[in-house]
């Protein structure tokens, strides 16, 4: 028989108590700034059909709304291939469902690629004119 041996690749998967602590803390941010939140929300069925749940939606006194997608990862991952497949059902859901934009906000310090993203390296071949990816300080800016 041969050996098992067992080779740790990834850091401790505490990332989703990291993102959700990241969730609130994006929640009482817009909160305290005025805005009207809505906190892990059905906003309707996904391309394929499945059901898509986003984090946060954003009800403005003009009766338009916006999709927050919060997407924490501090170590290298696989949640960066997942950004394009995100974009695109943001997208359907403006498209289909009446939202005005959406956004898909990086933060920690393990995305790779957070610079093509954000910078917008895949635009040519992937539009999504109502979905913008940005970081954390962009997000601070947008919802003063």
């Amino acid at each position: 028989t041969r050996p098992t041996t067992y080779i740790m690749t990834n850091a401790s998967r505490n990332t989703a108590k990291t993102g959700k602590c990241f969730e609130y803390w994006c929640h009482h941010l817009l909160d305290e700034r005025g805005y009207n939140v809505d906190e892990q929300i059905s906003i309707g069925l996904r391309p394929h059909g499945g059901e898509h749940n986003v984090d946060l939606i954003v009800n403005h006194e003009d009766d338009t709304r916006d999709i927050i997608s919060l997407k924490y990862q501090e170590v290298q991952g696989t949640a960066e291939e997942k950004i394009p497949y995100e974009q695109d059902c943001l997208q359907h859901a403006c498209e289909t469902y009446g939202y005005n934009s959406a956004y898909i906000v990086l933060a920690g310090n393990g995305w790779t690629h957070r610079d093509a993203y954000i910078g917008g390296a895949f635009d040519k071949w992937h539009i999504t004119p109502n979905v913008k990816v940005i970081d954390y300080d962009m997000f601070i800016g947008i919802y003063k």
